[in-house]
């Protein structure tokens, strides 16, 4: 389990191919020399990992320390959210 430096989740990332293959689909379909290139491009860059709630790609591990210190700071403010809203 990793966390999303994005949106602050903790979360199993999935593995997703770059480009779309809708794109791919399309060339494909009109032009085949583009269309190779593209597949190409896509399966040679591998999978990624990606935050299955924002789709981000910058994670770190929970329990190294720059993980503790992103943890620490989400919780500290969602235990100040509560105090705001009460004084406005």
């Amino acid at each position: 389990m990793e966390l999303c430096t994005t949106c602050l989740s903790k979360v199993n990332p999935k593995k997703d191919v770059r480009g779309y293959f809708i794109i791919e689909i399309v060339l494909w379909l009109f032009m085949v020399i583009p269309g190779l290139l593209y597949t190409l491009w896509r399966v040679a860059g591998g999978k990624q990992k990606v935050c299955p709630k924002c789709g981000s790609q910058s994670f770190v591990p929970i329990d190294s320390p720059a993980g503790k210190q992103l943890l620490a700071a989400s919780q500290a403010q969602i235990n100040t959210a509560p105090e705001q809203r009460k004084a406005a």
